[in-house]
């Protein structure tokens, strides 16, 4: 069990550093080097909220001049659960 969850974890790392380094404000650095991005969080549930979040907090606690803000997209807004899927991704399918 413990490995599932470190491997959740990892692979939620994994998402957020890939999403940061494509949300970035197109404005640029201000004049003392700091950035905000914007991670946008589609598919949204409280247990993954957290989870991000806390990563998100550690990446910032490194990185002491990236501010990030996470959200909704603007299509998955309000909406708090996402669909039933398989580990084979098939759910559904016969």
């Amino acid at each position: 069990m413990k490995n599932k969850i470190l491997t959740t974890a990892a692979g939620f790392g994994t998402v957020a550093v890939l999403a940061l380094t494509g949300c970035s404000a197109s404005s640029g650095p201000s004049a003392d080097g700091s950035v905000t991005l914007q991670m946008v969080e589609s598919l949204t549930n409280p247990a993954r909220t957290e989870l991000l979040r806390g990563l998100l907090d550690d990446f910032e606690k490194a990185n002491p001049k990236i501010t990030v803000n996470l959200g909704p997209s603007r299509t998955t807004a309000g909406c708090t659960t996402s669909a039933p899927t398989s580990r084979s991704g098939t759910a559904g399918m016969r």
